[in-house]
């Protein structure tokens, strides 16, 4: 969300919108960071529980009935963080080209607003 900082007394009525680009650039990286090492945390524990079971083949049923279910809403929930991630910093590059190209928009250009 925009942040729209208290009125100063303008009198215009509108107010300046400004993105905290930094924040929202930390908060994606940070999730990024998070998702990714308990993605691989969890794929490695996932790949120890495989072994055992692997070695233990009574514990097939239970594996398969309860904890596969598990394994998939968990890992479905690390890749939902990382689209997060990866949507945060997308947004964040909009944000920043549409600044740029308003930026531009009021450079003078081709004769238009050149002061001769």
């Amino acid at each position: 969300m925009p942040y729209i900082p208290a009125s100063g007394g303008s009198s215009s009525g509108q107010e300046d919108m400004s993105y905290p680009i930094d924040l929202l650039r930390e908060t994606a990286a940070k999730i990024l960071v998070n998702a990714s090492c308990g993605l691989d945390e969890h794929t490695a524990a996932w790949q120890k529980a495989q072994s055992y079971v692997d070695a233990n083949p009574g514990l097939r049923l239970f594996m398969d009935a309860v904890l596969v279910q598990h394994e998939q809403h968990l890992r479905a929930s690390y890749q939902w963080q990382l689209d997060l991630a990866s949507a945060l910093f997308a947004a964040i590059d909009t944000v920043e080209g549409a600044d740029s190209d308003v930026a531009q928009s009021f450079r003078p250009q081709h004769g238009f607003g050149r002061v001769e």
